[in-house]
């Protein structure tokens, strides 16, 4: 009866009431969207309520929203087109390194001086090096599930900016998550190290790109000509491709969000249209189980005055290696200030991923409990800023959404787009 109740009060406050709040003030949900939301809304629910939901309904909300965020993934990977990027766009791959290796190099160098070299009594126990390591991938990281939702909220997801975004965020995350194993591996003992991993993941995206691309169009010849026994076998194919996907990639040493993305990039059109018809409601009714339910997992202390000094350095870090790494390396590569700006904005959103990385370093012992916390605050403060800033950068200036809408887009689409960047 308690477990029903709790569940009945999750969805009410955590998902009628804010929907409704969405709808009553439109231009509310623009400089807050909901995912934003509810990961602040997790985080300060785990932080001064962490009794409120029994361990076993929590683990009812996560097994949830793992399903949502499987099928949410493989939603953001159909607005994907890893072939056109690799063959046309390899600008966005330079700038995705770049943003990777330039904000990676100023957070491990900055927090060594500013924070480990001041408050040496904090890291006693630790190694140097591992801890000067995990603040370069604080600082380096971008949250694709959140930044996904942040632009499916904006209308952006189809456009050449919104699918630029991606790519770099889902290459950000290939980057991520051996450098992830080789830390823990080193810190626990535990994991598997970078190289292994490097080697795992080459092999699996070779499997997927090209052998899962063929059985696919192979698949096609056995397609139902019935449309009711069509879409059945349409979703049996989509399922199963995702569940081997997801399961290969977490073999490998990356996430599951990965394998479902992976999953999505590789479906052909007909399957992409049947995936994005679902895509709003798993986003507005599923996401924030897991959204919210890993909020609830966030043990903050009692946040002392070394975790503030840390969560200014890591911010201030953050905000100034993307300054260098995103938006100057773009303006030289010939994008307007807008747009460069616009990619900072989309590049310095943590999220999810951040708060996933930073309990795995504190579980491993690689970093001690104020940097996980200073990790913690800086990943809501980040996410948080991401809608406004870039509400700031394109509100009013239609023209460069335009611009980089892709040609496919009908001329429908683009009008209902308009008015959310229209100048009041």
């Amino acid at each position: 009866m308690r477990m029903f109740a709790e569940i009945l009060f999750f969805v009410v406050v955590f998902i009628v009431i804010p929907l409704q709040v969405q709808r009553r003030f439109p231009d509310f949900s623009k400089i807050f969207p909901m995912v934003v939301v509810w990961m602040i809304a997790g985080v300060a629910t785990g932080w001064l309520l962490p009794e409120i939901f029994q361990a076993e309904t929590v683990k009812i909300f996560s097994q949830i929203g793992f399903f949502a965020l499987q099928v949410f993934g493989l939603a953001t990977g159909t607005h994907l087109e890893p072939e056109k990027i690799l063959k046309e766009n390899r600008k966005i791959i330079i700038l995705g390194l770049s943003s990777f290796i330039v904000s990676g190099l100023v957070g491990f160098w900055a927090f060594g001086y500013f924070c480990l070299d001041k408050y040496p009594e904090k890291f006693q126990g630790f190694d140097p090096l591992i801890i000067k390591t995990v603040a370069g991938v604080f600082s380096g990281v971008t949250a694709l599930p959140i930044l996904s939702a942040l632009l499916y909220s904006f209308g952006l997801t189809n456009t050449a900016f919104g699918k630029a975004n991606l790519a770099m965020a889902t290459l950000h995350d290939f980057l991520l998550w051996p450098m992830v194993g080789v830390i823990t591996l080193t810190a626990g003992g535990h994991g598997r190290g970078g190289l292994t991993s490097l080697v795992f993941i080459s092999i699996y995206l070779v499997a997927a790109f090209v052998l899962v691309s063929r059985t696919l169009k192979w698949l096609e010849k056995f397609r139902p000509a019935k449309k009711k026994w069509e879409l059945t076998f349409s979703l049996m194919v989509m399922i199963v491709l995702t569940i081997a996907s997801s399961l290969a990639s977490n073999f490998v040493g990356l996430h599951y969000l990965l394998g479902a993305v992976i999953a999505g990039a590789l479906l052909t059109s007909d399957y992409k249209k049947i995936v994005q018809k679902i895509e709003r409601p798993v986003l507005r009714y599923g996401l924030p189980f897991f959204i919210v339910s890993a909020g609830l997992g966030i043990k903050l202390g009692s946040l002392e005055n070394v975790v503030w000094v840390f969560f200014g350095t890591l911010t201030i870090c953050n905000l100034l290696s993307n300054g260098a790494g995103v938006t100057c390396v773009a303006r030289a590569m010939g994008f307007s200030w807008r747009e460069a700006l616009a990619f900072t904005s989309c590049l310095s959103c943590k999220g999810i991923v951040e708060l996933a990385v930073a309990h795995d370093m504190y579980a491993s012992g690689a970093i001690p409990r104020e940097m996980y916390e200073s990790a913690v605050m800086m990943a809501v403060t980040l996410t948080t800023l991401t809608a406004p800033w870039l509400c700031l950068v394109l509100r009013g200036h239609w023209n460069i959404i335009k611009k980089i809408i892709s040609e496919s887009e009908k001329e429908e689409e683009t009008q209902a787009l308009a008015p959310e960047f229209a100048m009041d």
